[in-house]
């Protein structure tokens, strides 16, 4: 049975976690050598919190951290929350003008860099202006927790932990069709989130997560809170790597991992279908799952569980539970409890739509962000429900497809199409590895699709029948273009505003 911490007493989860479940399984770090039950989470955090501290962290400061998840992702984490301060979590495969906008939009008052040269690089993006923050390096040789470069530390003073409404970390959006907004979520978010989670997957005590996902986005963090809040272990990958993902599961038999689509189909690749198989439950997010592939996993016996969520949302908010999406092939499943979904119809007429009328998807309820950072890094207070700008459809059981984003359609020959639509489509053809759709202009049509298409065994004459055979004729790309490579984010999503740069291969074709 799951005890999860009350809002009341959710101020620090990981001491509370540590004075409930002791010395049983918390975290495994195979990279660091590093296999802690809550009290050595709960003393490595502690050990942060000084060094924190000693550098003048305390309540309502935010610290940045670049560093992959592991063991001193975590206790920074905990360390943070601990002293009433906020993580800002930084990507480690952009220390450069990425870094340096993250730092600009959050003003940490400190910034932490695990990785070797990462503080230096981070610092040189930064600026050394007198508002830049100071870099420091963690860990090293002082061991899994690290320590602070030249620091002293110090007992924190005062209250510990954040209230349930406070800001525990801040997260940038992946931007994937224009400029990415810093995300404010809170304790209670992620606590909401993780009780629906556990609801929607049936979680238990003895259930165990494998973190693939980077902590950076909300996915991948998530998973470190919720694994606290519900007392279950967490075993960390640094990085996405099919054979380090296949050994921790044969090592460790977790029965919980979180994927993007693109993970799982690597893994299937690179011949680890059967150690992905004993997994319990497989939770498919950050990008559509094509139903084809989800068809393909339900019959090699793969236990795939697609959502849908964002980061505003404190990750997924609609989960198809496990063993039954062979039953709902192209959903995003059903709301987690607590989780108040709407579709607000477009155009004239009445606000809300009717069972499997497509419109904005709507989101209330206690998952749900405060606000952004907005000018000048200052909390601005988001009002009402969130419109998320995707669009779907809920049908009369409560189910949620999703269609695509708003501002991706594309106007047609006066039809608006979803480009996700015609991608899946592309994606379903045997030879395709992905697919991307674009508007070109046309004199007659005002917009034409354009298929931006991995398939180096297919034409694109092929590829253009495909689609003619599948879908109404305004849905159909007038070209098709070959490419080496989509451009993706860490998360999966395809970077829309980046494929206008892509080089093609010189085979295109035009119906």
């Amino acid at each position: 049975m799951i005890v999860a911490p009350s809002p009341a007493t959710l101020r620090d989860p990981l001491a509370s976690r540590a004075r409930r479940s002791g010395g049983r399984l918390a975290l495994v770090d195979p990279a660091a050598g590093v296999r802690w039950g809550w009290r050595d989470l709960d003393a490595a955090a502690e050990a942060v919190a000084g060094q924190l501290a000693g550098r003048g962290v305390g309540r309502g400061d935010r610290v940045a951290l670049l560093e992959p998840a592991g063991a001193t992702f975590a206790a920074v984490l905990h360390g943070c929350l601990r002293l009433g301060a906020a993580l800002v979590p930084l990507s480690p495969r952009s220390p450069g003008p990425d870094g340096a906008a993250a730092l600009a939009a959050t003003a940490p008052c400190l910034v932490l860099a695990g990785p070797a040269g990462m503080a230096a690089a981070l610092a040189a993006a930064g600026g050394r202006g007198p508002a830049a923050p100071p870099v420091l390096g963690i860990g090293g040789a002082e061991g899994p927790a690290g320590r602070l470069e030249d620091g002293p530390s110090r007992p924190p003073q005062g209250p510990r932990g954040l209230p349930a409404g406070a800001d525990c970390c801040l997260l940038r959006t992946s931007g994937t069709s224009g400029t990415p907004k810093v995300v404010r979520l809170t304790l209670g978010n992620h606590r909401a989130s993780a009780l629906g989670c556990q609801q929607s997957l049936g979680l238990t005590g003895a259930d165990h997560w494998l973190l693939t996902l980077a902590p950076h986005h909300v996915g991948g963090l998530a998973i470190l809170l919720r694994s606290v809040i519900l007392g279950q272990p967490v075993t960390t990958v640094p990085g996405f790597e099919e054979g380090a993902v296949v050994d921790a599961l044969r090592a460790e038999r977790p029965t919980v991992v979180s994927l993007v689509p693109t993970m799982l189909h690597r893994l299937v690749d690179a011949g680890g279908a059967a150690a992905v198989a004993a997994l319990r439950a497989i939770l498919l997010g950050g990008a559509p799952a094509p139903p084809a592939a989800v068809a393909r996993w339900v019959a090699a016996g793969l236990p795939v569980c697609p959502s849908y969520g964002l980061t505003e949302s404190c990750s997924q908010v609609t989960v198809v539970p496990p063993g039954r999406a062979a039953e709902c092939p192209g959903s995003a499943g059903w709301p987690h409890g607590g989780v108040r979904l709407a579709i607000r119809r477009d155009g004239a007429g009445p606000t809300w739509a009717d069972p499997g009328e497509v419109g904005q998807i709507v989101i209330a309820g206690p998952v749900v962000s405060p606000g952004y950072l907005g000018g000048r890094a200052r909390p601005v207070r988001r009002r009402g429900p969130l419109v998320t700008g995707d669009r779907g459809r809920l049908l009369a059981d409560g189910r949620l497809e999703v269609v695509g984003r708003a501002d991706d359609a594309l106007l047609t020959g006066g039809e608006l199409v979803q480009p996700d639509e015609v991608e899946m489509v592309l994606r379903a053809h045997p030879a395709v590895a992905d697919a991307a759709v674009v508007g070109e202009a046309d004199p007659l049509w005002g917009t034409t699709l354009l298929g931006l298409v991995v398939a180096p065994t297919a034409t694109p004459e092929e590829l253009v029948a495909w689609c003619r055979a599948r879908l109404p004729s305004a849905k159909v790309p007038r070209r098709v273009r070959l490419v080496g490579a989509l451009p993706r984010s860490e998360g999966g999503k395809l970077l829309r505003r980046a494929l206008a740069a892509l080089p093609d291969s010189g085979r295109l074709s035009s119906r």
